[in-house]
């Protein structure tokens, strides 16, 4: 098992301690400090003490291919599809930095929103010193968590928007947390949902609000989310999509998990006439037309593959995937949306560059599947 999972077992193993020994030795949640315990809103909707819905979870129904990357990146992505998208509303609340995760009166984190079976790992425990209060009065939702700090393509759309699916439950007035500086992407997305005039950013703070309408993730970050997925094809692709015809491979120029040999790749698909694209030089309109006409799709693990999005149903996808680094993800986007992904897992160091075996590709690209 690799160094970093261990590691991870021994803090989950040692977070009962850990928030004993917060309770008695640190300052408290509204002072400064990390939360007392932890409170489920699924109870307590369940039980009327707050005003709540759940959403259908559609993902219980999904089967998983036994030799699916969900399955075989050995993360339990395949796991955890009892989990329920809830609302709520609370009143007069505290939101604790650096996640926004919302508390109840006497100091406990809500348990959805910092991702239920990984809540022990979620920053909110390892509060240490007092921040700014900022009181909003009104009506306020939040998109802010753990996995979304606005600068990552995947949990911006994934972690992030998705969370909005929510949105019709609450009052046409309520404003929007969001994380400060977006990118271009960002900025752009919240455009086209005609959000932008709604946004509120926050930043390294605590934030007491009036009326908080907690809008729940819809599945545990890099799980199969048909919810989430499928609201995000509804609001950005267009209600007719056409057929793909475009092969693409996706050309990754990132400072992490790169590509050994990819001028050898680069050529490799040129001489094949396959558009060769770097998604981070495209505006995100560009990306959801571009992937939105892909028959065939081709690209290292990364955020790029966030785009299987917007590409149509029936697209093939072949993700090459780093040995020290693999994650099911980009997997759970395609089989929500209806496309055939395969994985080459190729030999790679700790730190997740690969070097890709071009022996493996081209017989991936001519034979049936």
């Amino acid at each position: 098992m690799p160094v970093m999972r261990l590691g991870q077992r021994l803090r989950k193993a040692l977070f009962p301690l850990q928030r004993r020994l917060n309770t008695w030795l640190r300052p408290r949640l509204g002072e400064g400090g990390p939360p007392c315990g932890i409170y489920s809103e699924a109870r307590a909707i369940a039980d009327g003490r707050v005003e709540g819905g759940l959403l259908a979870n559609p993902a219980r129904d999904i089967p998983i291919p036994v030799d699916s990357e969900i399955r075989t990146a050995g993360l339990d992505q395949e796991k955890h599809r009892d989990w329920n998208a809830l609302w709520c509303r609370r009143e007069d609340v505290i939101l604790a930095a650096p996640t926004l995760a919302h508390s109840d009166k006497i100091g406990n984190v809500c348990l959805e929103a910092i991702y239920g079976p990984h809540a022990w790992s979620d920053g909110v425990w390892r509060r240490n010193g007092k921040l700014p209060i900022r009181r909003l009065s009104g009506d306020f939702t939040s998109i802010v968590s753990r996995w979304n700090d606005g600068r990552n393509y995947f949990h911006w759309f994934m972690d992030g928007l998705t969370r909005l699916i929510h949105l019709d439950s609450f009052p046409a007035e309520c404003r929007i947390l969001i994380p400060k500086n977006l990118p271009a992407f960002a900025l752009r997305s919240l455009e086209l949902l005609g959000l932008s005039g709604r946004v509120v950013e926050t930043a390294d703070e605590d934030l007491r609000i009036e009326r908080y309408w907690f809008a729940g993730p819809t599945m545990l970050s890099g799980c199969p989310d048909p919810c989430g997925v499928e609201w995000l094809r509804r609001n950005f692709l267009p209600d007719q999509q056409p057929a793909g015809h475009r092969r693409i491979y996706i050309e990754r120029n990132a400072a992490t998990r790169g590509l050994a040999n990819a001028p050898e790749l680069r050529k490799f698909f040129r001489e094949r006439d396959w558009d060769i694209i770097d998604p981070g030089t495209l505006t995100l309109d560009e990306q959801i037309g571009v992937f939105g006409e892909a028959e065939f799709i081709v690209g290292a693990h990364g955020a790029a593959m966030t785009n299987l999005l917007w590409a149509p149903a029936g697209a093939r996808v072949l993700e090459l995937m780093p040995k020290h680094r693999r994650n099911g993800c980009y997997a759970g986007i395609a089989l929500v949306a209806g496309q055939d992904h395969r994985t080459i897992v190729c030999p790679s160091d700790r730190k997740g560059e690969i070097s890709v075996p071009l022996k493996l590709i081209a017989p991936c690209l001519s034979a049936p599947w």
